[in-house]
């Protein structure tokens, strides 16, 4: 069965693509579907299948990269192979479907902070599982996507407080982090105190009871680890 979203935009699509009079309809379509209950969960339903598609070919492209084991040092080459790693697309097609869901339409400048968590997260979680060490390159490349996402969220929602809240977000962690680890010498790698400003800033940038919680939760999974 087509879904209805799908449906609506081939109905309108011609050997040409779509004419304005076509784009026109469609707008009006999708106005009339987003004042129906019905039609506002297809269009949540809509969004989070096109972000886990999305999410399960980054996390196929994830797997490929991770494949050759380039990220291992000379002195980790020995190391036994981490397997196939399957894992890997479902979690990042699973994160990023629930995060579309989650900020569906209203609210969907969330997504370019919160996003980039559910595709580098499952690869930086691969690399600790078999090297017990998380790349700084890596960890640059994700920072910048989430500094990116945070201020491109801020113009876009014409919300000065996404970024507000994710520099504070950023900064607490990274101080938590910092006397947990006085607290507690060798508890915590400083791999994990580079990302912890990371995960305090996307998820600040949604709001300060997301951070704090998820905050709490990697800490409990460091500690565990």
């Amino acid at each position: 069965m087509t879904h209805p979203i799908v449906a609506l935009v081939l109905s309108k699509q011609t050997s040409d693509g779509f004419t304005d009079g076509a784009l026109l309809e469609l707008a009006d379509a999708f106005r009339a579907i987003a004042r129906d209950p019905a039609g506002v969960v297809a269009i949540y339903e809509t969004i989070g299948l096109l972000a886990s598609l999305a999410g399960v070919l980054i996390g196929f492209v994830v797997r490929w990269r991770l494949s050759a084991l380039a990220y291992r040092h000379d002195a980790e080459v020995g190391q036994p192979h981490p397997g196939p790693r399957w894992w890997i697309p479902l979690a990042t097609a699973t994160a990023s479907g629930l995060l579309a869901w989650r900020f569906g339409v209203d609210r969907w400048p969330l997504l370019l902070p919160t996003l980039p968590l559910a595709w580098c997260g499952p690869w930086l979680s691969a690399i600790d599982l078999d090297v017990r060490r998380l790349p700084n390159r890596l960890l640059a490349a994700h920072a910048a996507l989430v500094a990116a996402g945070v201020g491109a969220a801020a113009v876009i929602a014409d919300d000065a407080a996404i970024a507000i809240r994710a520099a504070l977000g950023g900064a607490v962690a990274f101080a938590v982090f910092w006397v947990l680890d006085r607290l507690r010498p060798g508890g915590f790698g400083w791999g994990d105190g580079k990302y912890v400003p990371i995960l305090g800033a996307a998820t600040a940038a949604v709001s300060l009871t997301v951070a704090w919680w998820t905050f709490l939760l990697a800490c409990l999974a460091a500690v565990m680890a």
